[in-house]
């Protein structure tokens, strides 16, 4: 799903609807290697049925109180990208490294969080694994499940994720009106990234009519949230006069916010107006008294 071809946004700097998350299928980590996607052995079941169960032995709880470790700093480094709007690729990259600075191998992560989804965060994980092949092979329609499991429990995150799905048409058909929907969902559960793309919704009409001032009102919400991307959205609208009075000077102040945080698409434009207005700094041309 693209922005219409008459937007002023579609350009490198401003990703479209569905496409900013998605990574390139033809790459391969550098870490890739066959033990990630190696499956595991299925434990032979029991013909003792009516048996008790004996303890597992304390190396095995070892183990697996390590593993719920590396998970769990997993899990930290994946919220925290999606409160800030990091992209998938550069999220990718860090989980692949914690993985690898702790000796561990991606498949039996993997494989810890398919027999641990008892919560919601877990299971949206390994949706996310399921999506960016790490520790298997990219399964989209396994990764829309979980999803879809943990959106209708109201975890904001999944609701995101699922609206990207209906986006980008990934284990499910393109949808614009149902990306939207859970779009909102998530931007109502309190997701900035569900906030900046629901704005996206808003100002290009994808699933929802057109409203400039609501896409603008959302990107600063975003803003305030931390969302990498809901700066850039923001510069862009008062770059354009999309919802809100035009103004170069706050156009570069967010632009500039957005390029100290690594968004490279802020980078660019902001360059190109440094250049224009012949300002030597963003905090010159915005002046002292930006929000």
């Amino acid at each position: 799903m693209t922005a219409a071809t008459s937007s002023p946004f579609l350009d490198v700097n401003r990703p479209t609807l569905g496409d900013s998350r998605k990574r390139s299928r033809s790459l391969q980590p550098p870490s890739f290697n066959a033990s990630r996607i190696r499956s595991v052995s299925p434990q032979p079941i029991s013909s003792n049925r009516g048996r008790s169960v004996s303890p597992q032995p304390l190396s095995y709880r070892k183990h697996q109180d390590s593993t719920k470790k590396i998970v769990d700093q997993i899990l930290g480094i994946f919220l925290h990208s999606q409160r800030t709007g990091r992209d998938d690729n550069r999220t990718t990259e860090i989980i692949l490294d914690t993985i690898k600075k702790f000796n561990c191998d991606a498949a039996k992560v993997l494989n810890w969080l398919s027999h641990n989804q008892n919560k919601l965060e877990y299971k949206t994980l390994l949706g996310y694994f399921y999506l960016h092949d790490i520790g298997t092979e990219i399964d989209t329609r396994k990764a829309y499940n979980l999803y879809l499991a943990a959106a209708k429990k109201d975890y904001p995150i999944a609701q995101y994720l699922l609206g990207e799905c209906y986006a980008s048409g990934l284990g499910t058909k393109t949808d614009e009106m149902m990306a939207f929907q859970w779009y909102q969902k998530a931007a109502e559960g309190g997701s900035s990234n569900g906030i900046v793309w629901s704005g996206y919704c808003y100002e290009f009409g994808k699933g929802v009519s057109k409203d400039s001032h609501k896409a603008f009102t959302n990107y600063k919400k975003a803003m305030k949230q931390g969302n990498v991307v809901g700066m850039h959205f923001l510069g862009d609208c008062y770059e354009k006069g999309t919802g809100v009075q035009k103004n170069i000077d706050q156009a570069i102040y967010y632009y500039s916010k957005a390029a100290e945080l690594g968004y490279e698409g802020s980078r660019f434009v902001l360059n190109k107006l440094l250049k224009v207005t012949n300002s030597s700094s963003p905090s010159k041309a915005a002046g002292e008294n930006s929000p």
